[in-house]
Order: structure tokens, then sequence, then C-alpha cells
């Protein structure tokens, strides 16, 4: 039911997703780099990584959403700390960091990062060879007030004596890896944007630029960006070739992708989740229940127009 011209999309959307997989395999396996990967969300990438962090051993500190800077830094300090990460102040003899355990910061669509406070503090912590570490040089106030008593408990461990706030460095032992829906400006971006804008080019635009650009340098960058087709393959592949739609014959899933194609433009989402668990939930209750009519569920969810 899947037409011809279609089913080239199913083996680039496969081999999209097998780049995806290498590209996180490595990043567990080596663990010597910082990886950022642009890319549709809806698409398994989030339960791959914790899976890939879980084969590999490796504690997964998951951030994601509108996460706000204090946020993020607290929730480092808890999971550091319950890590085994030392006193800063009152280092262990013969300390060696190798029998710390590998820990993962798994920024999963977070676009709060793009806030300079953020960035800034991203930009620290990803330079592995002058810092490698995250910084709180802010004297600590009312949000310290209102953590839970394991936060602060965590937040202490790691409080400067002498400056104010706290800091946590990695002695190595800790990776970031980024799944993200935004691209990274590099410096091509900004030098294609001044030469475009001239003496009306903006400072926080430039600015803007010029932070997401340092913050590139500090790892490795891959675009898995897709067309509307390879998208589609993709979510096709997954539907077809694993276990994601238990109990549903081919005959049943190609129905439900050729569907997903047609209506593409007007959903309201484009995911393996919405196959699963809309379309095939729907068409699998069809099977059992008599008038139950899955065809007009599907088409609840396309977007109303005025």
């Amino acid at each position: 039911m899947i037409p011809n011209n279609l089913r080239p999309y199913v083996q680039v959307g496969a081999n999209k997703r097998s780049q995806f997989q290498e590209l996180v395999d490595d990043f567990f396996n080596d663990f010597d780099f910082h990886l950022w990967l642009r890319g549709q969300p809806g698409v398994g990438k989030t339960y791959y990584t914790k899976r890939a962090a879980d084969k590999a051993g490796v504690v997964l500190v998951h951030i994601e959403g509108m996460a706000t800077r204090w946020l993020f830094l607290k929730k480092m300090a808890v999971y550091l700390h319950q890590a085994g990460w030392p006193d800063p102040n009152n280092m262990p003899k013969n300390f060696n960091p190798k029998k710390l355990p590998k820990v993962c910061v798994y920024m999963d669509d977070c676009s709060s990062i793009f806030k300079s406070d953020f960035i800034d503090t991203l930009k620290i912590a990803l330079e592995e060879d002058e810092s490698d570490k995250l910084t709180y040089n802010t004297s600590l106030g009312g949000q310290y007030k209102q953590c839970e008593p394991h936060e602060k408990e965590a937040i202490d461990h790691f409080k400067n004596i002498k400056d104010p706030g706290f800091e946590m460095d990695f002695y190595g032992r800790v990776k970031f890896i980024f799944t993200m829906n935004h691209a990274l400006h590099d410096e091509a971006d900004l030098k294609a944007y001044k030469k475009k804008m001239g003496l009306k080019a903006s400072k926080s635009t430039v600015d803007k630029i010029e932070e997401q650009a340092a913050l590139g340098t500090r790892m490795q960058y891959q675009d898995l960006h897709m067309s509307k087709d390879e998208y589609w393959g993709w979510i096709a592949d997954v539907v077809l070739n694993t276990n994601a739609c238990a109990g549903a014959t081919n005959k049943n899933k190609e129905e439900m992708l050729s569907w997903l194609y047609d209506n593409w433009p007007n959903l309201r989402e484009h995911s393996v989740r919405f196959v699963v668990q809309k379309m095939w939930k729907d068409l699998n209750k069809s099977k059992s229940r008599k008038n139950h009519d899955y065809k007009s569920r599907w088409m609840n969810a396309i977007k109303v127009t005025a």
C-alpha cells in the first residue's frame, strides 16, 4: 500500500537512523569528545541514547525542555555528589579520577541553553584543556533556600571556601551529548551575516552567532536534519522493521504509513510515538470492537484551519 515512489525513502530513513546510532555508539564507546546532533524530534533519539548509555555503563544526567541554568547546575551537583565526586576543599590522598564513574550530560531538545548566561556556563564546561568544570560564581541566595535538603547537601559539598558559589571539576570523566532541533551557527554564518548587513549588523545578533560558534568549536557537530520524505522514511523504517507496533501486520503498517504521508502537512505531530500510540492503538481496537471507526479517529489529529 506504500506507493513505489516512496519505498526508497524507507531505506534512506534506515540509513539516517543507522548513522545516528553509530554516532551515539561511538560517543559512548570512545568517551573522549562532546557531541551535538541536530535532527527532528519524534524518531526515537532519546530512547536510543538512554539505552546506549545504559549499555556502556555510563551515568546519564538527562536535561530536557526549558530547563533553567540553575536547575541544570543543581541537578549536576546532585548527580556528581551521588557518583562519588570528592570534596574539592578536602581532596583525598592518592585521588585517582579514573576510579570515578563516567557521567554523560544529555541535553535533549533543551533550547534554553541559548540564553547567554547558560551558553557561557557551557562554554567553560566544554573547554576540556583549560577548564573542564562547572562554575557558579554567584552568592547563593533565594534559589538555594528553596532547594530540597538533598540538593543543599550536594551544593554544600562543592561550595568554594574563599569565593561565592560552588564549582564542580569534571576530572575528564564528564562528557556532553546534545540532541537538538536547532542548528549551531559557525564562523561562516558570522562572516555571511556581516557581509550581508554591513554597518547595519546588529550587535546582539553578532554576539549570538559568536557564542554559538564558540560552543561548536568545543565539540563534534553532525547535522542530521531531514527533508519531509527522509523524515517520513525514518519513521517508516522504525514502524516496518522493529517491534514498535507489536501485533501489527505488514498490511496494517503500510496502511498507517501511507495515511501518515498523505496527511503529513496537516498533522499536529510527526513521530513514531504518534503512529504507535495513536494510529496503531485505534486500528488495533477496530479488530475487536464492532463499529470502531479508526480512520475517523485518525482524522481528529488533523489541524483545523479557519
